[in-house]
């Protein structure tokens, strides 16, 4: 899901020049509890940089595919996100660099065809001060032009390398990890993870999803540069509402959306930076 944390200045030891991966979020008791939305969401993203003489770009372009059963009240959901994010990083010298990433995608509703506009465009800028090789700093801005109207936010993010067995990196507010090292093969740990979107509706209408994840993860490399990746968690303050905008402003109608358990398994080809 291509939302603001995952804004594609990659703050992370590692780059995954290929992923896929499959979610599933339930109430985890059944069919009972109907203000538990039940999604599932197949996603697959490349990452393919590309060196210049001033610097670095890095094309990324995702799908993702989602299925959200909101309750009996309301029938399914079927939501799809295009994207082909652009970044361009330049080193200004051994303490400063900086990343600038144009978004662009389509986020719309699958069931039927929205009329109105699909398209959306956002950018980020984010710099880094390298303070020390294991400590590093980040701060920057993001913007999109949701549906619901701008979305402005500040970005502060980390990467500090503990020891050699454990590490913090992220950019909140999007996403934060704790990354420890078992074993040649085995990195496990926790992450925090932030969305915001919207996405295109039928009769030019909209839904805006905002949903926190606090997971467990466990990465296992089966071969070189080859790794599965199994995630369990938990939603907080999950929040899915359905808008229409006129006249400059947004009017909402809630969606029952209660936290519920998340399941995460995925495949990634890895590079360590």
């Amino acid at each position: 899901m291509l939302t603001f944390y995952s804004v594609q200045v990659k703050s992370q030891p590692y780059l995954d020049l290929a992923q896929v991966q499959l979610i599933r979020s339930s109430s985890g008791s059944g069919a009972s509890n109907n203000s538990t939305p039940r999604i599932w969401l197949l996603g697959s993203e490349l990452n393919i940089p590309l060196k210049s003489s001033n610097g670095i770009f890095l094309l990324s372009p995702s799908v993702t595919y989602q299925q959200i059963d909101f309750s009996e009240k309301i029938e399914s959901t079927d939501i799809r996100s295009i994207a082909f994010p652009i970044t361009y990083a330049h080193e200004w010298n051994e303490e400063w660099k900086s990343s600038f990433t144009f978004i662009g995608r389509i986020n719309e509703s699958v069931n039927v065809p929205a009329e109105g506009g699909k398209f959306q465009h956002g950018y980020a800028l984010l710099n880094t001060y390298k303070k020390k090789e294991a400590l590093k700093f980040r701060f920057g801005i993001y913007f999109n032009n949701e549906f619901f109207g701008p979305f402005i936010l500040p970005l502060a993010g980390i990467d500090y390398k503990i020891n050699e067995k454990l590490q913090l990196f992220g950019t909140l507010p999007g996403s934060m990890n704790l990354e420890k090292t078992i074993g040649k093969k085995t990195h496990a740990g926790f992450s925090f993870r932030s969305f915001t979107s919207s996405y295109r509706l039928p009769s030019d209408s909209l839904l805006r999803i905002y949903d926190n994840h606090i997971r467990i993860f466990f990465n296992y490399t089966v071969a070189a540069n080859h790794i599965l990746i199994a995630e369990a968690g938990h939603s907080l303050f999950r929040n899915y509402r359905l808008g229409l905008r006129a006249d400059g402003k947004t009017r909402y109608t809630q969606v029952d959306s209660n936290d519920g358990i998340i399941f995460r398994i995925a495949y990634a080809y890895r590079l360590r930076l």
